[in-house]
């Protein structure tokens, strides 16, 4: 018996979630994965960012927009 793959549309199915809302996820998790801690290439400026507490909550979407501006402005 093969192994069950979970699917993008199965992860969709299952979270109730809106296609942008999920693909916002998997770049964000790929950003992270990639500049966060224990990133391959792991960077301060965006570890800061991932751990600044603010008194007022950002949201998902700055911490996006301020991950996809940094990857850009550093290739």
């Amino acid at each position: 018996m093969g192994k069950a793959r979970i699917t993008k549309t199965a992860i969709h199915a299952a979270l109730g979630v809106g296609e942008t809302w999920l693909s916002e996820a998997i770049v964000g998790h790929r950003l992270v994965k990639e500049y966060g801690p224990e990133g391959s290439h792991s960077a301060h400026e965006v570890l800061n960012e991932l751990a600044a507490e603010r008194e007022l909550p950002q949201g998902r979407s700055h911490l996006l927009n301020y991950m996809k501006a940094w990857e850009k402005s550093h290739p």
